[in-house]
C-alpha cells in the first residue's frame, strides 16, 4: 500500500513540475506575442503615416474643381 502512495506522490510531483513549466513557456511566449504586436502596431501606424504623407504631396489626377470644397461647375452642353 505504501509502495502506491509512494509513486502516486512521485507521480504528483513530476506534475507539479510540467505544470510549472509550461506555466513559465507559456508567460514568455505571451510577452513575445505582446511585444510582436506592439511592433507590428507600430510599423503599420508608420505605413500610414508615409501613405498619407506621399498621397499629400503627389498631385490630383482629378479636375481642380473636384479638389475644392464647393457645389461642381454645372457641364457644358454643346
Amino acid at each position: 500500500m505504501q509502495a502506491a502512495v509512494d509513486e502516486a506522490e512521485q507521480h504528483r510531483r513530476e506534475y507539479g513540475d510540467q505544470v510549472s513549466r509550461l506555466s513559465a513557456e507559456l508567460e514568455a511566449a505571451t510577452g513575445a506575442a505582446t511585444a510582436t504586436k506592439a511592433q507590428v502596431e507600430t510599423a503599420l501606424q508608420g505605413l500610414h503615416e508615409s501613405d498619407a504623407r506621399m498621397n499629400a504631396d503627389r498631385p490630383s489626377s482629378s479636375p481642380s474643381w473636384a479638389r475644392r470644397p464647393g457645389p461642381r461647375p454645372a457641364r457644358r452642353s454643346g
